[in-house]
């Protein structure tokens, strides 16, 4: 990582999930992005799990957590792009693994849960490439993936712990990530936003990518496995 004075807050927390260490290509990512100066590099192994994301976020001392999985690529500045928003979540495009190979982003995002925690009714629908086309910038959103989201310290803060909840006090029927985007935007009203200028891609997982046109579409192309 290369650090950068005076850009963005000192301090933000780079938590790395499913630190394998696998992937050769994420490290070349990770050795070529920009940070600012003092952020702090957090390798959770096997931190698929809410108990283990909980402990990188207990871990934290920054102003903001920048979560990244370990089979991901992207660009040196992501992380000063999603900064400069100034917003307490965001995050860039990511595109699935597998078919449809579209993006991980929520247009519709809803559940209820009982008493006990158990989600009793569950509703979501992604963003089409459609939807997508010609827009810049940034946009809000219904959900997030967590890879790849900054999320400000005052959204810790307001959360009650553990904050990923989901096979802990919650039954283990849903992603974590989408029941924490739901929570915060439900029950704390935040905000949720996508950088659709930026995108972090998958490492070997598809051999069909998403990609930007540069007449700002999204489209299915051809990526060499």
């Amino acid at each position: 990582m290369r650090a950068v004075n005076d850009v963005g807050p000192p301090g933000t927390i780079i938590l790395v999930t499913a630190a394998l260490g696998r992937y050769g290509q994420f490290e070349a990512s990770l050795s070529r992005m920009y940070v600012p100066s003092g952020t702090t590099l957090l390798r959770l192994r096997g931190s698929s799990s809410a108990a283990s994301q909980n402990l990188g976020i207990e871990q934290r001392k920054g102003a903001w957590v920048w979560f990244i999985d370990d089979d991901h690529i992207f660009e040196p500045d992501v992380l000063l792009k999603l900064l400069a928003h100034n917003v307490d979540i965001v995050a860039p495009l990511i595109p699935m693994r597998l078919p449809p190979y579209g993006m991980v982003l929520y247009k519709k995002l809803d559940m209820e849960e009982d008493a006990h925690g158990k989600i009793t009714n569950f509703v979501n629908q992604f963003y089409s490439f459609e939807d997508l086309n010609g827009m810049t910038g940034l946009i809000p959103v219904q959900g997030l993936p967590k890879a790849g989201c900054l999320i400000r310290e005052r959204v810790w803060e307001m959360m009650p712990k553990p904050i990923f909840k989901i096979g802990l006090i919650h039954p283990d029927q849903i992603e974590d990530d989408k029941y924490f985007m739901w929570e915060v935007r439900e029950k704390y009203k935040g905000d949720l936003w996508c950088d659709t200028d930026q995108v972090i891609e998958h490492i070997s997982t598809v051999i069909f990518g998403s990609r930007r046109t540069p007449e700002g579409e999204y489209k299915l192309t051809w990526r060499p496995d």
